[in-house]
């Protein structure tokens, strides 16, 4: 399983995982969630709790 999370819709670590070969499995787009793409990597830790759970969410239960 691989899981992609890109912070915006120009989908950086997407298209790098493809370069390098790699198929995600999943695909979440932080900004699809409701959170705000942050230049400066200084997100509140509430904005990163929920985008944990929400990313957990969004796998499958085995």
């Amino acid at each position: 399983m691989v899981l992609v999370i890109d912070e915006c819709p120009v989908k950086c670590a997407a298209k790098t995982l493809e370069k390098a070969g790699i198929k995600p499995t999943h695909y979440i787009l932080i900004t699809d969630l409701g959170l705000k793409k942050v230049d400066d990597l200084h997100h509140s830790l509430e904005d990163v709790d929920r985008a944990a759970r929400l990313c957990l969410d969004a796998l499958p239960r085995n």
